[in-house]
């Protein structure tokens, strides 16, 4: 009887071979598909970002998902982090509230509000407290009560954030629980006129939760 060629005994390795190859490529293909609905996802994630700026990053170590619905009152489960993100972009900014980054997170979980408005308030109404931006003495870095000539001041920098808190709270128990609605009674010129007050304080507001990955 004459022998089978050598090639044919080596049949079941090739179609052994030929399986686990097709195994690995269905994984492949289907691994990659779902990190491609994830990609595509991120849009909904991202949809209280200003529109004029990148949306394609990753939320830092500290971040939270950027709030959905209302800006001012908010429930914010993840609490740890938020004072060291926060003093860390303060001290970023070089500004003098970075010493202020608890006072902001104990104000705004006593009052129900987002962590990020009152210092981003600061960041558009002074530049975050800067010296030279703020009235002579007042400690005063919201504008608060800042009227032409007239001031408020404050005993520092601590009575000024919690006396902000404070009256923003009260906004909100009148209804006006968002940036674009509190502008028309903090800022009405801006209202009346470009929205900057608005932009300018959303804006903040993304880029301190965003700290560091936007630099």
């Amino acid at each position: 009887m004459p022998r089978l060629p050598k090639f044919k005994a080596l049949g079941p390795l090739v179609i052994g071979l030929w399986m686990v190859f097709s195994c690995l490529t269905l994984i492949l293909a289907f691994y990659t598909s779902s990190n491609t609905e994830k990609i595509n996802s991120r849009a909904d994630i991202d949809e209280n970002q200003p529109a004029n700026l990148p949306r394609d990053f990753y939320y830092s170590l500290f971040a939270q998902k950027p709030p959905a619905g209302k800006i001012v009152i908010e429930n914010i489960d993840f609490k740890d982090g938020r004072d060291a993100q926060l003093k860390a972009y303060l001290t970023w900014q070089g500004s003098p509230l970075s010493d202020e980054a608890a006072t902001f997170i104990r104000v705004a979980d006593q009052y129900n509000l987002n962590w990020l408005l009152l210092p981003s308030i600061a960041g558009k109404e002074s530049t975050f407290g800067k010296l030279d931006k703020i009235p002579l003495n007042s400690y005063n870095p919201f504008g608060w009560g800042v009227y032409g000539t007239q001031a408020v001041r404050f005993a520092s920098f601590t009575e000024a954030v919690e006396t902000v808190g404070k009256g923003l709270a009260n906004y909100a128990k009148n209804g006006v629980s968002t940036v674009d609605n509190i502008e028309y009674l903090y800022c009405p010129p801006s209202a009346g006129r470009d929205h900057s007050w608005r932009d300018g304080v959303k804006y903040f507001m993304w880029e301190i939760e965003s700290f560091p990955e936007f630099k």
